[in-house]
């Protein structure tokens, strides 16, 4: 594949599937949201960790976002179970990309040691998911 084909211009954001895996409607809906304005098309919602995991191991996404509080399991333990392989071989270097309010130095580090491949701190705006996106997904596409 050429450069150019891979350029942030040419990455057609509705060519993937996301899954936005937080517990709160209203963050899954503002996510969502902010997705289809960017031209994201194929989007599931999960509202737990459990919910999430099941979709994980039945279907592959493109890029998974993650709430980093849930209840049950955080987002990070659901990353690691990901990273070993729990939801099979297809989802294991999935991209995902952490949702969360908490934006200290601890809170960064311990996401990046789970192996998450980028972090957003709320509110998200339009523009940052868009460009979070196009990196994680171009990164997995020199991967492939």
């Amino acid at each position: 594949m050429s450069d150019t084909a891979n350029s942030p211009k040419n990455l057609n954001l509705s060519n993937y599937s996301y899954i936005i895996i937080d517990d709160e409607r209203f963050a899954r809906s503002l996510v969502k949201n902010t997705l289809s304005q960017i031209g994201c098309r194929d989007i599931t919602e999960a509202g737990s960790a459990e919910e999430g995991a099941d979709y994980l191991k039945s279907q592959h996404f493109n890029v998974i976002l993650l709430d980093h509080k849930l209840p049950g399991a955080s987002g990070l333990e659901l990353c690691r179970a990901l990273r070993a392989g729990d939801f099979g071989a297809d989802n294991r270097q999935t991209p995902v990309i952490i949702i969360t309010g908490d934006g200290r130095m601890e809170t960064v580090l311990e996401a990046k040691e789970s192996q998450i491949n980028d972090f957003i701190i709320k509110p998200i705006s339009l523009t940052e998911l868009q460009k979070r996106l196009t990196k994680v997904l171009l990164l997995a596409n020199t991967k492939e």
